[in-house]
């Protein structure tokens, strides 16, 4: 497992300070690759009126034109990018999805990048369980299913007319990552909480495993004997008629994907009930079983070190410390 981390777009500067200051004061060299998260300058206003930054645009053409110019000095050669999770990938006829390919193909020329990644969730969320139960589960289920399909092959066409070099990865999903709509409703992720869900889809390039995410999900197999159902997940375990075979260990998780996996992302948690990003070694994942299964199933991959509020300094301090606890254990 190779550690990585993240930046965002806007904050790349003060970000990448922090890392080349922590890799300095530990004597390492920056890591040969870098995730990123496309996200607008003015995230809310964005996602609110379904507009997104093109590339050409004056303020942004100058932030890539400078990050790329730091990524070639940094001499990286792989570069992960993430699609905001709560966007989908047809918002607005497909123009926030096509920037961010833009954007990344921006990045490629300017700092020499071999391979890139564009990582995506696809949002399959519902408001109104209440109306959920009028459906027929399955048939609901496959219409979900087959949008997915669609939203991948639309993602797949639009990447292969800016750059078909640049490759696309999906990502499971946590119990309870709520959104909201453009009217304050809120709704949980209905799909790619189980691998059974994704694993066969067609027309990506692996996947991006969030060992967070599916912790959660196994988690609250065991928490919702004590605790009140989460109606998204529920529908899951109906879906499959029990607890699906992905979700009954973080073994069957990984390896039901195997060595699709391209990379990961590494968090903490202490429930199945909320999203959470904690510190590595302050939850419930066990990390050196975590450790044993990458090398078995999915080894020399990439991994982003996603903790909550990493673009602050208190936040920061987490990944540097999750670095660490991590690295002890591969010296191990």
């Amino acid at each position: 497992m190779k550690l990585m981390f993240n930046i965002d777009l806007y904050g790349w500067e003060r970000r990448t300070s922090w890392i080349q200051a922590f890799m300095n004061d530990i004597n390492e060299p920056f890591p040969d690759a870098i995730e990123i998260y496309l996200v607008p300058a003015d995230y809310t206003r964005a996602a609110s009126e379904h507009v997104f930054p093109s590339p050409a645009a004056g303020s942004t053409k100058r932030v890539l034109t400078n990050l790329g110019h730091k990524l070639k000095l940094w001499d990286l050669d792989t570069l992960f990018v993430h699609y905001p999770w709560q966007m989908s990938v047809v918002e607005n006829q497909g123009r926030a999805f096509q920037s961010t390919v833009k954007w990344a193909d921006e990045l490629i020329q300017l700092a020499d990048i071999e391979t890139c990644v564009i990582n995506q969730h696809f949002v399959t969320t519902w408001l109104d369980f209440e109306m959920l139960r009028e459906y027929q589960v399955t048939s609901f289920r496959d219409n979900l299913m087959v949008l997915a399909e669609w939203q991948l092959r639309l993602a797949k066409r639009w990447t292969n007319q800016i750059n078909p070099e640049i490759q696309l990865t999906i990502e499971n999903n946590p119990t309870a990552a709520i959104s909201t709509d453009v009217c304050g409703n809120t709704g949980a992720d209905i799909l790619d909480l189980a691998t059974e869900d994704y694993k066969y889809r067609l027309g990506h390039n692996g996947f991006c495993l969030d060992i967070g995410h599916a912790a959660s999900v196994i988690q609250y197999f065991i928490d919702v004997r004590h605790g009140k159902q989460l109606e998204n997940v529920e529908l899951t375990r109906k879906s499959y008629d029990g607890i699906p075979s992905s979700c009954m260990s973080l073994e069957g998780f990984i390896g039901s994907l195997g060595n699709k996996i391209r990379y990961l992302h590494l968090a903490d948690i202490d429930t199945g009930f909320k999203h959470q990003g904690l510190e590595i070694g302050t939850g419930l994942i066990d990390w050196e079983h975590v450790i044993e299964l990458t090398q078995k199933y999915c080894p020399d991959r990439y991994a982003t070190l996603e903790m909550e509020d990493a673009h602050t300094t208190y936040g920061f301090d987490k990944v540097k410390r999750s670095y660490m606890y991590l690295k002890k254990r591969f010296e191990e």
